[in-house]
């Protein structure tokens, strides 16, 4: 028995395919698609960037592995509650703000946008947080709700 290797798609048209199942993936359609997609002609596909949530990612993984002639998808899509936690570890572990008593600094996720609550504990800079948080992948701006 001879084992028969389909035939690999044109990027081209797997490309065509990525893009019509990401736009019927509706809360991509509603909310905002801000994900980063890269078909290699090997049939592995890269994608990153914000979603909403965990389910999101799990319909966009799906959608893309469904699509004939794609062999494996690389995910680096982060779902805005994993995101809150990165950038809550990175502000924990960093020597500029690892001091921050805990709930002084509240941080929100929507789609990538980071907004930060609370009061600015005495003697903790601005920037520093802010480049704590802005260093944490998928985070594509950042809004500053803080009181001194």
């Amino acid at each position: 028995m001879t084992s028969q290797t389909i035939p690999a798609l044109p990027l081209e048209d797997i490309q065509l395919q990525v893009e019509e199942r990401m736009e019927n993936i509706e809360p991509l359609r509603t909310l905002g698609n801000f994900l980063e997609i890269k078909v290699h002609a090997n049939g592995v596909i890269e994608v990153s960037g914000p979603v909403q949530s965990r389910l999101i990612k799990s319909f966009v993984i799906q959608a893309l592995k469904d699509i004939p002639g794609i062999h494996e998808v690389e995910d680096q899509i982060v779902a805005d509650p994993d995101l809150e936690l990165e950038i809550a570890q990175a502000l924990a572990m960093d020597d500029r703000t690892r001091d921050i008593p805990p709930g002084g600094i509240f941080v929100r996720s929507h789609m990538g946008v980071i907004t930060l609550y609370g009061n600015l504990p005495p003697g903790t800079l601005l920037q520093d947080i802010l480049d704590v948080v802005s260093s944490v992948g998928a985070v594509r701006d950042v809004q500053v709700r803080l009181h001194s």
